[in-house]
Parts: C-alpha cells; structure tokens; sequence
C-alpha cells in the first residue's frame, strides 16, 4: 500500500489455529517460535514482551533489503505477545524505490 509492504506469516500449525475455540489456543498455534508459544501459556506478569517479535520483523524485511540492495525500516504492527491473533509487519520502502506513477 503506497511505500508500505504488510507482511503476515502463514500459521504454524494450520489446522490448530483454524480449529482454535480461544484466544490463547489461536495465538499459540500461529506462532513458529517456541519461546513465544511456550510465553503464551504463561501468566501475564511471566510472558516476554512483544518486542522479542522484532527478531521475526528482521526475517522479513531480509528479502526486500536483498531485493533493493539497501536497508529498510521494520515495523511490528500486530503480534499474538500483545493479544492479536497473528503478527504482523510493515516495511517501509523510501520513495526513490516506488514505481514512477502516471
């Protein structure tokens, strides 16, 4: 959209987390890190913050910054640590690298 590139992964474990009859239950099987799922099942005061997803947010801003030969900005915009059902990115392209528009 426009400079922004939103990026979602697919859930971990598909099945589970379209089966999933709870928040917690959906949240655990979206994720591909076990140290968040294993968080996820803990009390709030035990989980870990969601800024250990901006490890998942340099993953993938890797192959565009591969793409464009330059570093890229990152952004966690939903994560299953702050209670949304899925993580999300944004990843912000500068305007040189946008097509010409007519």
């Amino acid at each position: 959209d426009g400079n922004v590139i939103t990026v979602s992964k697919i859930p971990y474990k598909f099945n589970a987390y379209i089966a999933a009859t709870n928040d917690q239950e959906k949240q655990f099987n979206y994720c591909h890190c076990g140290w968040v799922r294993d968080s996820i099942l803990k009390s709030e005061e035990e989980k870990i913050s969601s800024t250990f997803c901006n490890c998942s947010g340099g993953w993938h801003k890797q192959p565009f910054e591969a793409i464009f030969e330059r570093p890229l900005k990152v952004e966690l915009v939903k994560s299953v640590l702050r209670g949304d059902d899925r993580c999300t990115f944004a990843i912000y392209l500068e305007d040189d690298l946008l097509p010409l528009k007519k």
